[in-house]
């Protein structure tokens, strides 16, 4: 590479060939740093309906939401001062059980009614049951002479042959609405007690 200077109007002869090297030079020392990976081409698949199928059922098996259905609930609602409405699920044990021994060893809701859930004495509670020997998983409950500001909760369990009482699990606890209401109650169905003693059995009739 070869300067010529004439004082201050020098003027720089430079070939091709230098040309070219500056140029190659600053692309090397100044051009800014580019990725130079490209993405690969990837085949496209082409899957036929029934692997389709079979793939969506097996994300459907593996990452679809587990619902737990196997824990025991019962929830009461509020329909008037005289009735209210219980649903429930009872998991895996779901059998309903109508055995030759009356009302023994059955599968029944236990309707517990005290004047008021935060001030009420635990003797003061009392309970009637309601078989239940439908399949349903609801049913509307008459209460016997509702009485205003008196909380309900419920159990469902079974009424063993010897008088106890096994509950699959509690609900929540309510109040009825206010006001007067014509009552009327199944009492084949039903049996009430009056109070409940420190071992949880209760006076029935």
């Amino acid at each position: 590479m070869t300067f010529l200077h004439s004082g201050y109007n020098s003027k720089i002869n430079l070939s091709a060939k230098d040309m070219l090297e500056i140029s190659q030079e600053i692309s090397r020392n100044f051009t800014p740093c580019f990725s130079s990976w490209m993405p690969e081409l990837v085949e496209k698949i082409r899957l036929s309906p029934k692997e389709l199928l079979d793939i969506g059922e097996e994300i459907g098996r593996d990452f679809a939401p587990k619902a737990s259905c196997n824990t025991p609930e019962v929830t009461l609602l509020p329909v008037d001062p005289g009735h209210l409405y219980a649903y429930w699920n009872l998991g895996s044990s779901r059998e309903i059980t109508t055995p030759d021994n009356e009302r023994k060893d059955r599968l029944t809701l236990r309707i517990y009614s005290q004047p008021d859930e935060q001030s009420a004495a635990v003797e003061t509670i009392s309970w009637f049951d309601v078989a239940i020997d439908s399949p349903k998983t609801q049913q509307q409950v008459s209460l016997p002479s509702p009485v205003d500001d008196t909380a309900y909760s419920a159990a469902i369990g079974k009424c063993c042959a010897d008088d106890s009482f096994i509950a699959f699990a509690h609900s929540n606890i309510i109040h009825a609405p206010h006001g007067a209401t014509a009552w009327a109650q199944d009492h084949q169905n039903s049996t009430y007690c009056l109070s409940k003693n420190a071992s949880g059995q209760g006076i029935s009739k």
